[in-house]
């Protein structure tokens, strides 16, 4: 008589979990993070601080370039920082190689909102005003993209976070000691800004996202909770003593952003009603003490900086002139960063009194580059990207998606008074990866299943018996 057939089980029920992790998982390093993470972020930290950073950058009086270097950048620049950027893109091309056993799971939209920017841009060297000057920003441009890709598709959206824990700290550090080396850490001073290895208005961006990434991954991180909320009260006092004002309002109004997306209802009731009462609490505060409530609110918004408020530290004389050249074009632009020209900046200086080599308004300098068209597709990106990140925060509560919303929204912000976060900066650089993740599919939290007794199957008893 034959034996009834027995359905075979799968080998990996008979595997305990910890041998399934071990077969599943790279050797662990610090904050329980991969080597090839680790040799990543030092290959990546080397090449950003080569290209943003500048070690006697808090020697530079008013942290300000003469027009001569600003002229001389606009003609080639530093060769060094153009060889970082194929660094970086050479980085980004590895990982997206080493990549290749993750699978693709494209969302069409997203990937697609993702490269019409950039596609746009390479359109417009059809037109530009100078097509060499356009080819180059082009090509930096393409090879941060390959690393945002790269990036994203390699690491998990919690390594993500610790990417910009560990790049952007590492910067700031660097900056802290070397303004201590160079007896320029000065914070008691009346007219003090923090600016590290750079001018303190980035800075003060490099600080917010710090801020950002570490909140995030102390949702989650129990074990390093006490270290990621230090950096982040760290990152707040560098940040308050950059005295930008537009990166410390742009935080604030971010946090509170973002804050409400990650809240539950009866959170914001309770804030809001909380908010309400403690308003009304310091208004009668103020009229009952007989505070110039009004002046003393403006000096705090100054931060200490009272000079050239008035016309936003010349903001109000560049963005007229911007504006001036956007209506030449409106449409399709100058051609991808191609505007700057040498006789540009020379015409500008000639009308300012001073050079500048951007608009300070991330809005103006984007039409400028690649007009009305350029802007509504930078936009709609921006926008698909925080909506991707906040629907998968609201579905898989992943605090580190929270991160990638903050630093976009951010970006909305700050570019109302600077051109850097619509630009090529480390910052932005990892909030893009983190859209990447989401468009194109990158690596997942391992998991195992739980250990549980090893199952024999009952075998049939013998005909014999």
């Amino acid at each position: 008589m034959s034996s009834p057939a027995v359905a075979p089980r799968p080998i990996a029920d008979f595997i305990p979990a910890q041998a399934c992790a071990v077969a599943t998982s790279e050797k662990k390093w610090l904050f329980g993070l991969s080597p090839t993470f680790w040799y990543a972020a030092i290959a990546i930290w080397f090449g950003v601080f080569l290209n943003e950073h500048n070690l006697f950058f808090s020697q530079m009086e008013d942290f300000a370039h003469g027009e001569d270097h600003l002229l001389d950048g606009v003609g080639g620049g530093n060769v060094l920082r153009r060889m970082t950027f194929f660094w970086l893109g050479g980085i980004g091309l590895a990982l997206l190689i080493g990549s290749n056993q993750t699978p693709w799971k494209v969302k069409p939209l997203l990937a697609l909102t993702f490269c019409l920017p950039l596609v746009w841009a390479w359109t417009s060297i059809l037109w530009s005003i100078d097509p060499g000057m356009c080819l180059r920003r082009l090509i930096v441009r393409t090879c941060c993209a390959v690393a945002a890709v790269g990036i994203g598709r390699m690491f998990t959206l919690r390594e993500l976070c610790w990417l910009a824990v560990v790049v952007m700290g590492g910067c700031i550090g660097v900056g802290v000691l070397a303004e201590i080396g160079l007896g320029t850490f000065r914070p008691w001073a009346g007219g003090y800004r923090f600016s590290g290895t750079q001018h303190p208005n980035p800075q003060g961006m490099y600080l917010a996202a710090w801020c950002f990434a570490s909140i995030s991954l102390a949702w989650n991180e129990r074990k390093y909770r006490v270290l990621l909320i230090g950096c982040a009260l760290a990152g707040l006092t560098l940040l308050v003593l950059t005295k930008s004002r537009s990166a410390t309002a742009a935080l604030v109004i971010t946090a509170a952003a973002v804050l409400l997306l990650q809240t539950t209802l009866r959170f914001k009731l309770f804030a809001g009603l909380s908010g309400g009462w403690l308003l009304a609490a310091l208004i009668l505060a103020i009229w009952l003490l007989q505070i110039d409530a009004l002046r003393q609110l403006g000096e705090a918004v100054l931060m200490g900086r009272k000079e050239e408020a008035d016309t936003l530290s010349g903001r109000n004389f560049i963005w007229p002139l911007a504006q001036h050249f956007i209506d030449k074009r409106p449409w399709f632009g100058h051609g991808f960063e191609s505007f700057w020209t040498a006789d540009h900046v020379q015409f500008i200086a000639d009308e300012l009194q001073f050079p500048v080599v951007e608009a300070h308004n991330g809005y103006l300098e984007v039409m400028l580059s690649t007009g009305r068209i350029g802007l509504g597709l930078h936009l709609l990106a921006v926008f698909a990207g925080i909506a991707a990140a906040a629907r998968t925060l609201w579905k898989t509560n992943d605090p580190a998606c929270g991160f990638i919303t903050a630093v976009l929204i951010y970006s909305l912000l700050s570019a109302c008074f600077e051109s850097t976060m619509f630009g090529i900066f480390f910052v932005t650089l990892a909030a893009w990866s983190g859209v990447a993740h989401l468009a194109f599919g990158g690596r997942e939290e391992e998991s195992c299943p739980e250990e549980q007794p090893i199952a024999v199957p009952n075998q049939p008893r013998s005909a014999l018996n």
